[in-house]
């Protein structure tokens, strides 16, 4: 059961040459890969229609991008259990609420410790309430529906990138009139988002390679974009 989201964080990994523990580095490699960046997979159970923007907002907001680290098992983080930290990290600025209307209310777990498949294919999730997907390294969001219905309702187009409007109102279509205290907190999230781009599909294959197949990049998108 849940309101199932996740959120995808395509970030610099080079701090990987910073884990000096003989056990600990196969299992970053393995989970984090070693490439220049990686992305981070975060899993919520309870995430739905304003809490991923809000998560979102403060990710872009706090930790400007291309300088950002989410390496789990750098010593700079300093704790005994790095999964906790790098959920704290992202959960650092995320303003509490009264109830999981607004907010969701669950902390994240980070999946690439158990599956690290979901760092090339955002489609293998337990998903009812579509992804995020942040790239640190332009400073740009997108909102994605994996299912043509799901737990916001019927008439979605999957796997296209959609702003923070279009996710944000689907669930909340008669906002003004049944939802007055959600519709007041929202109104600054949503201006905030008027200043951000949103990544296009060819922007999200290019972090996700396997995945153009189904974003349904063309060979003359993907001539386009280069």
């Amino acid at each position: 059961m849940g309101q199932r989201h996740q959120i995808f964080i395509h970030a610099l990994n080079d701090e990987h040459n910073d884990v000096k523990s003989v056990k600990l580095k196969p299992k970053y490699i393995e989970g984090f890969g070693n490439a220049h960046t990686t992305v981070y997979a975060f899993h919520y159970q309870w995430l739905y229609g304003l809490a991923p923007l809000l998560v979102t907002q403060n990710v872009l907001k706090y930790f400007p991008h291309k300088k950002t680290h989410l390496n789990p098992f750098s010593e700079n983080f300093k704790y005994n259990d790095p999964r906790h930290e790098v959920i704290n990290w992202l959960m650092a600025f995320r303003e509490l609420s009264d109830g999981p209307e607004v907010f969701g209310y669950d902390k994240p777990f980070l999946l690439n410790l158990t599956d690290h498949s979901v760092r090339h294919e955002f489609d293998r999730v337990d998903n009812n309430d579509g992804i995020t997907i942040i790239d640190m390294m332009t400073g740009k969001y997108c909102f994605m529906r994996l299912e043509e219905t799901d737990d916001s309702g019927s008439g979605n187009t999957p796997f296209q990138p959609i702003n923070a409007n279009e996710y944000f109102f689907k669930y909340y279509p008669d906002l003004k009139e049944k939802h007055k205290e959600i519709f007041e907190r929202a109104i600054p999230v949503l201006n905030f988002f008027d200043k951000v781009a949103v990544l296009t599909k060819e922007e999200v294959a290019e972090i996700f390679p396997k995945m153009k197949s189904k974003l349904k990049i063309t060979q003359k998108e993907e001539t386009l974009s280069s």
